[in-house]
C-alpha cells in the first residue's frame, strides 16, 4: 500500500512568523507534517530586505532544510511569504526539487526568477513591496494567481470581515490548487 506522506516546510517572512493568521490556516488545513524553518537569528524587527540579509537567511534556512529528514515523504509543499519565497524559490532551483508544490505568499521582485507556473501566487493589489513590474510579470503569466482586492503585504484590507473572507477563500483556493497541481505538470 502506498500512502502518500506530506512534509510542509515554511518560510517565514522578516516580520511574519508562523504563528501569523495565513500560515496557522493553510498549516492547519493541508494535511501533512509540518516543519518551519527559521532564519530569526538572523533578522529581527528593524531588519531590511538588501542582498546581505538575504544570503544570511538563505544560507540559514538551506542549512536547516538539508537537516531535515524528508527522504520517508513522496510530496513536498512549500508555504512562503515575502523573504520566504525568495528563498523557498532558490533553495528549489538550487537543489533541482522540480516535484515540490508552492505556495507563495505575497512574493516580492526578487522571487520572479524563482517562479514556475505551475505554482500559487498570492499577493494584495495594495501591497507597497509589489512593484508595477511584480503586478504585470504576474499577471500574464501564472494560472494559479490571486489578487486580494485591497490587500496590503499581510493580505489585509482594514476591513476584518472581509479579512476573514479573503483568508477562508485562500485556505480554500490552496486546498484546491494542491489538490489540482498533480495534474498540472
Amino acid at each position: 500500500m502506498n500512502i502518500l506522506k506530506t512534509a510542509k516546510v515554511i518560510f517565514p517572512g522578516i516580520r511574519y512568523g508562523k504563528d501569523k493568521p495565513l500560515f496557522m490556516v493553510l498549516d492547519q488545513a493541508i494535511n501533512g507534517d509540518s516543519f518551519a524553518l527559521s532564519y530569526q537569528d538572523v533578522i529581527n524587527e528593524n531588519t531590511k530586505l538588501n542582498d546581505e540579509t538575504f544570503l544570511k537567511c538563505y544560507q540559514a534556512a538551506k542549512n536547516e532544510f538539508l537537516n531535515l529528514n524528508l527522504t520517508e515523504y513522496n510530496e513536498i509543499i512549500f508555504i512562503a511569504k515575502s523573504l520566504g519565497t525568495i528563498i523557498a524559490g532558490k533553495l528549489r532551483e538550487e537543489l533541482n526539487l522540480n516535484k515540490v508544490k508552492f505556495i507563495c505568499l505575497t512574493p516580492v521582485e526578487k522571487t520572479l526568477p524563482f517562479l514556475k507556473q505551475t505554482d500559487f501566487i498570492i499577493y494584495g493589489d495594495a501591497d507597497h513591496y509589489a512593484s508595477e513590474y511584480l503586478k504585470e510579470f504576474l499577471k500574464y503569466r501564472f494560472v494559479n494567481l490571486e489578487v486580494i482586492k485591497g490587500g496590503n503585504h499581510r493580505l489585509l484590507t482594514n476591513n476584518e470581515v472581509l479579512d476573514k473572507k479573503n483568508l477562508e477563500r485562500i485556505k480554500m483556493m490552496a486546498l484546491t490548487y494542491l489538490d489540482s497541481s498533480d495534474y498540472m505538470e
